[in-house]
């Protein structure tokens, strides 16, 4: 998160990046189911993971579903709120609040798609291909 906030070069490529691949939201014969899940916009949501992802390594999107499981709306989890839990399936989302109190969200396996950029040296949380570099 440093490079990406003391370097604006770092940071344009990762959102240039993102855009790149995810700009013009899902495209395809069943574009417009997934159009109707996200309510800001495939574009936006797509754009805002692979942001996280390039960034931190992981990215988190919630998919909220109704009474009978059906999936109604895919979120987005800002990667940066998000931890996994002890056992390694569910997920908490820790929201530091203004006035200096937490807010803690609690998801469990099937409330959260995890992508992880894979590195053979993380277990539980991917790394950045950036970190591969010297610092």
């Amino acid at each position: 998160m440093q490079l990406y906030q003391s370097s604006p070069e770092h940071a344009r490529c990762i959102q240039m990046k993102a855009e790149g691949a995810f700009g013009k939201g899902v495209v395809g014969d069943k574009a417009e189911i997934i159009e109707e899940l996200c309510p800001t916009g495939s574009a936006d949501l797509f754009t805002k993971l692979d942001m996280d992802l390039s960034t931190f390594g992981n990215a988190f999107m919630e998919v909220v579903r109704d009474g009978s499981g059906q999936i109604i709306n895919l979120d987005y989890l800002p990667a940066v709120t998000m931890y996994r839990k002890d056992n390694l399936t569910d997920y908490v989302q820790i929201i530091y609040l203004p006035n200096g109190l937490e807010q803690d969200n609690h998801f469990q396996a099937n409330e959260v798609v995890f992508f992880k950029q894979h590195d053979p040296a993380a277990q539980y949380y991917g790394f950045p291909m950036w970190r591969a570099g010297p610092e």
